[in-house]
């Protein structure tokens, strides 16, 4: 029971009403050490706001319904349902993000962080689960209140409150508190806050950051004696480049009809910014293939690759991570087919034709020459091949089909298995990518609700479950990712209904479920 109350009173955090945002850091954002290896920022009032959720008097009936189901005293029962009802009195500022992080230099190696808005209506909140039995009462240490939960110490002031783990006896509560005011303590400077990387998080659009530090990843495993997992990855680098010289940030956005994810890499150093240069083996797509891939199909994938830069990076990677490169004949075969690859290459998946279980499977790529087709003769596909013209081939892929097309025509190469009509036949719907991308994909959701879906879920799923899963898929219409530069991409999921959420969507969708728990 205890851990049904954490659930719905976390629930009840997740139903705030409107705040005012803020993109500076707070002043509790000092409290994370600057050896964190990852942080996520969450914005509640962004949260609440982009999903636009709507009406949720529905979700706070069923847990008043099951608060009145429970075993809990009358007083219980009506303190628990006026936390649901009011959550923007509980004490948290929810205008002000919160931070969850991992650091090597915590004995916890890790926390979570955020505002206080009323340390009066946090006190009655936490007094509250203690007459409850969630937690303990609470106690002080150098100005700071804290109290046991289970596993772990919920610490606060006016001010903030801190949550980190702890293994349960109260010389360790203490402890650990302990660690918390002196992390209360410290300067922004001797902080994270003071790094521009993390400065920049509040800036960026979306409800939500995730930030990997490499100065952290690097601290950590030292920390930790796990130096050979450092040096291996340090090998793949240039000498006077390492881990550390590298961040990463995840920012979360939401909107009417699209949620997506935008990656960045944040090179830290002018060294660290060539070495994204030197292994840049990719370029903007030129669109040679288009004409050839549905946008309708299942799924397709668009690049544009310099086959001589990859191969090197490759080459690279392996010798210094010591992993033997094999044959050296056949190593030097697969050389001269990879470096002949200079420009676009293309991938597809289509379903609207299958024979069986086999769909329509189309890869592209442009090469110099036609070198690929004797490696795979001569170490593949032997003896299998029929030749139906100048560099030109099939291959039954059973022994009445269907069949498998190979070959080279100018400067492009081939492979389509089960075609739908001829092998290079052009399409009328084909895809058409934006301009200036440097790597596109595209999984459709239409082409999968054709399908069986009993067979791909499991013949042991119960057709209600099928049809479940069936409702919630037919809200999307398809996702997207696309590498907008050599440091970015991004990934959109795409609503079929574009005046909804996600959020919103799959809430509406499984709300009826409620009246089944």
């Amino acid at each position: 029971m205890k851990q049904g109350i954490s659930m719905l009173l976390l629930s009840a955090l997740l139903l705030v009403g409107w705040f005012s945002s803020c993109s500076s850091v707070p002043e509790y954002g000092k409290m994370i050490p600057k050896d964190a290896v990852v942080v996520t920022s969450i914005d509640v009032e962004e949260a609440v706001k982009s999903s636009d959720l709507g009406d949720l008097k529905p979700l706070t009936d069923k847990f008043n319904k099951m608060i009145e189901s429970s075993s809990l005293s009358e007083d219980k029962r009506i303190q628990l349902k006026q936390m649901i009802e009011n959550p923007f009195e509980l004490g948290f500022d929810l205008g002000k993000p919160m931070y969850f992080f991992l650091a090597g230099s915590m004995k916890t190696h890790g926390g979570f962080v955020g505002g206080v808005d009323s340390k009066e209506n946090l006190l009655k909140f936490i007094n509250s689960l203690h007459t409850m039995g969630v937690c303990g009462s609470v106690k002080e240490l150098d100005q700071i209140s804290y109290v046991g939960i289970n596993q772990a110490v919920f610490a606060f002031t006016e001010d903030w409150f801190f949550v980190t783990s702890q293994s349960g006896s109260q010389e360790n509560e203490r402890e650990a508190v302990q660690m918390i005011a002196s992390l209360a303590s410290q300067t922004k400077e001797n902080s994270l806050a003071s790094a521009k990387v993390f400065q920049s998080m509040h800036d960026r659009e979306g409800f939500i950051h995730v930030l990997v530090l490499g100065s952290g990843y690097h601290s950590m495993m030292e920390k930790l004696g796990n130096t050979q997992e450092l040096q291996m990855v340090e090998k793949m680098l240039p000498s006077n480049v390492k881990v550390a010289d590298f961040a990463a940030v995840y920012d979360g956005v939401m909107k009417k009809g699209e949620g997506s994810l935008v990656v960045e890499i944040l090179p830290q150093t002018s060294e660290a910014e060539k070495v994204l240069e030197i292994y840049n083996f990719y370029n903007k797509i030129d669109g040679t293939y288009e004409k050839y891939v549905p946008e309708d199909a299942l799924f397709y994938a668009l690049g544009n690759l310099d086959g001589k830069k990859y191969f090197s990076f490759l080459r690279e990677a392996l010798e210094k991570s010591g992993t033997p490169l094999g044959n050296e004949e056949f190593v030097s075969r697969v050389q001269g087919v990879v470096e002949a690859i200079d420009g676009d290459v293309a991938f597809c998946v289509d379903t609207k034709n299958m024979s069986g279980n086999l769909p329509n499977i189309k890869l592209f790529v442009t090469s110099k020459d036609n070198k690929w087709l004797s490696l795979a003769s001569d170490f593949y596909l032997a003896g299998q091949l029929e030749e139906t013209g100048t560099n030109q081939y099939k291959m039954a892929l059973r022994y009445d089909g269907p069949y498998a097309y190979l070959g080279q025509q100018n400067l492009m190469a081939y492979l389509v298995v089960n075609p739908d009509g001829e092998p290079l036949q052009q399409v009328k719907n084909n895809v058409s990518v934006d301009g200036g991308l440097y790597g596109y994909a595209r999984f459709n959701f239409a082409p999968l609700l054709r399908m069986d879906l009993q067979s791909l879920l499991g013949l042991y799923q119960s057709p209600q479950q099928v049809k479940m899963a069936e409702n919630v898929l037919s809200l999307f219409d398809y996702v997207e990712v696309k590498i907008e530069s050599r440091t970015k991409g991004v990934i959109r999921l795409v609503m079929k209904d574009k005046n909804q959420t996600p959020v919103q969507a799959l809430y509406n969708e499984l709300l009826p479920l409620l009246k089944w728990i």
